[in-house]
């Protein structure tokens, strides 16, 4: 007899069509274990999971919910230093921000975008993102957290430096 963790027992319950129906359950239960395996540094884990609570918030179209669990894993991809699967997501949640009018998330998002960019050596899409985010503080005129300006402004000194 082995004594099961309490992931393995969630994850067993999470799956389980007989225990849990409710596409809103099941996103939020696979957004909770996600979260513990984060905490635990088990990226590729809760990527898993945080993949699995998207696809019932994509049933249910909840687009803040896949909003906030795109840039998630997108994020988390970029702690793995898996680029492309870390643009793939952002681009995703970068849609649905617009979608949404979500001007505030849109502006991080392309900031992310932006780095993840710069890794792959796509300076021009890079700098693009980090204009059109510039442009969009502008517009909306609210006051921004000084590290948010310090991530566009090393961005762009990063792009000039390519350039020269």
């Amino acid at each position: 007899f082995k004594q099961k963790t309490a992931y393995e027992i969630s994850l067993g319950l999470v799956g389980s069509e007989m225990c849990i129906r409710d596409s809103t359950y099941v996103g939020t239960s696979y957004n909770g274990l996600g979260f513990v395996f984060v905490k635990q540094d088990k990226i590729e884990k809760a990527i898993d999971c945080y993949l699995k609570a998207l696809e019932s918030y994509r049933e249910l179209k909840d687009h803040e919910k896949q909003l906030e669990l795109l840039v998630g894993v997108g994020l988390n991809y970029r702690k793995l230093e898996h680029w492309e699967k870390a643009i793939e997501c952002l681009e995703q949640a970068l849609k649905i921000a617009k979608y949404i009018e979500n001007r505030k998330e849109e502006i991080h998002i392309r900031v992310d975008l932006a780095e993840a960019l710069f890794k792959l050596e796509k300076q021009d899409l890079a700098i693009t993102q980090i204009n059109q985010a510039v442009g969009d503080l502008k517009i909306i005129q609210t006051p921004w957290s000084s590290s948010l300006m310090r991530r566009i402004e090393l961005l762009r000194n990063l792009w000039t430096e390519e350039r020269t």
